[in-house]
């Protein structure tokens, strides 16, 4: 049987945490390891109930992750607990904590020295939960951000994403001229999982103006 990814990284810091205790007497070290596997265990678990649409279970299971990423004080480690609950919280329609938990992920993950995902994944995840509560308005300057971000880097899946997410924001605000052009714009980029995003909106765009 071919284990998880995520289960045999637990099992690892598991033996690497006993053998730490057992053969250099590494209490420090054997405490790390049993941190670190107890935060991927949570991790897991929260993911397992995520998708089985247990929002609370989810929930319990990533606040204990957090705990035990405060306890191992890693920066990447929280910025992606914070990312997993701010993504949670917005599928349940928890706007606020989800911007915070989302704003706090992207600190984390500045302090870490990941500006990809501090500036590009967080800016478009801030956009993805402001469309979720249709607060079209404010989803405009993140998403802006993120997509200024991956032009930098010449992404042209994350460009495509947050192109569709601004011709979202722009229809619903009013502007057809410019949710048109961010439509095409995510077209152009050929990104096959976008596409009917972008052709959606744009449909919709065609509606509007008969």
């Amino acid at each position: 049987i071919i284990k998880l990814r995520a289960t045999q990284e637990i099992d690892l810091r598991l033996d690497m945490g006993r053998r730490a205790l057992v053969f250099l007497g590494d209490n420090e070290g054997a405490r790390q390891e049993a941190l670190q596997a107890r935060l991927n265990l949570e991790v897991l678990q929260g993911e397992i109930e995520d998708n089985a649409g247990n929002y609370h279970a989810a929930r319990n299971h990533y606040r204990n992750a957090l705990a035990a990423a405060e306890a191992c004080a890693n920066d990447h480690r929280l910025a992606k607990v914070y990312e997993a609950l701010g993504i949670l919280e917005a599928r349940y329609a928890e706007l606020e904590p989800a911007i915070a938990y989302l704003q706090t992920a992207g600190r984390h993950y500045h302090a870490a020295g990941n500006l990809v995902c501090a500036v590009g994944m967080t800016n478009a995840s801030l956009a993805f939960v402001y469309l979720l509560k249709r607060r079209y308005a404010e989803a405009i300057a993140p998403a802006e951000t993120a997509l200024a971000f991956f032009q930098q880097l010449n992404h042209a899946y994350w460009q495509a994403i947050n192109e569709a997410y601004l011709a979202e924001a722009w229809f619903y605000l009013g502007d057809l001229a410019k949710a048109e052009q961010f439509a095409h714009q995510g077209l152009q980029r050929e990104e096959t999982v976008v596409r009917p995003y972008c052709l959606h909106i744009l449909g919709h765009v065609r509606r509007a103006q008969q």
